[in-house]
């Protein structure tokens, strides 16, 4: 399963920051990927070249018969023409791919993959796609109170994969990473803890290092606006 390995992926699930990838595909605001994955129901909405469905197929099939939309969507999959990464291939879903565990985990040496767009994402980094774009990967929502598993899962292997020089893009609405914290695109300098009274630059030197820049600020926040950034309305101190 590595032949024809692209230099860029798009990896998109169904949380709301999948927003910034259609917004630059249908304004092309930015570089096309090389392939767009597609995560679970997102294969039925977006065109894309692999869709992961890492979920048992005869076992959802039990499921399906409390669930009439589960029911659909399995039978959607039934006739797609585009492969479906999955753990378990049966030949009345045509377009079944089984997933390369073994070969993943070897890579890897570490088995903890809780969600299916940990399973995508491990998939890149085996490859080795040297750039890889998170969308609609939220776990999380500032109006929820109750979050899915697996954001602490897909952000370790997104360090792992910065570890072995793959570049991973999350978008600024995303909370992974706690993107959506910070103050403009890749606005890494200005989400440094405690650094209020400071403009702070992080620029490459041509090296492996970054050079930082720190210019004091004329002008410090106001106690008001620190106390909502410490304490956010509707938090509890």
């Amino acid at each position: 399963m590595r032949n024809a390995i692209p230099n860029s992926v798009a990896i998109v699930a169904a949380g709301e920051s999948n927003a910034a990838y259609l917004r630059s595909s249908i304004h092309n605001g930015g570089p096309e990927p090389d392939q767009v994955w597609a995560i679970n129901v997102m294969g039925s909405i977006i065109k894309h070249d692999l869709l992961f469905h890492m979920d048992d197929i005869r076992v959802q099939e039990e499921r399906a018969k409390l669930k009439p939309n589960l029911a659909r969507w399995l039978e959607w999959m039934k006739h797609h023409n585009v492969p479906i990464v999955t753990c378990r291939a049966f030949e009345d879903y045509p377009a079944t791919v089984e997933y390369p565990l073994e070969d993943v985990l070897n890579d890897i040496k570490l088995p903890y993959i809780n969600s299916t767009s940990a399973y995508a994402l491990l998939y890149a980094i085996w490859l080795r796609i040297p750039a890889i774009g998170l969308f609609g990967m939220d776990f999380s929502y500032a109006d929820q109170h109750k979050a899915e598993k697996g954001r602490a899962c897909v952000e370790f292997w997104i360090r792992y994969a910065m570890d072995r020089g793959l570049t991973v893009f999350v978008p600024d609405q995303s909370p992974i990473l706690d993107s959506c914290e910070r103050a403009g695109h890749w606005g890494f300098a200005n989400f440094l803890y405690g650094y209020d009274g400071e403009d702070l630059e992080l620029d490459p030197d041509g090296t492996d290092r970054w050079k930082l820049t720190r210019t004091p600020r004329n002008t410090l926040p106001t106690a008001e606006a620190m106390e909502e950034r410490y304490w956010p309305k509707g938090s509890e101190e």
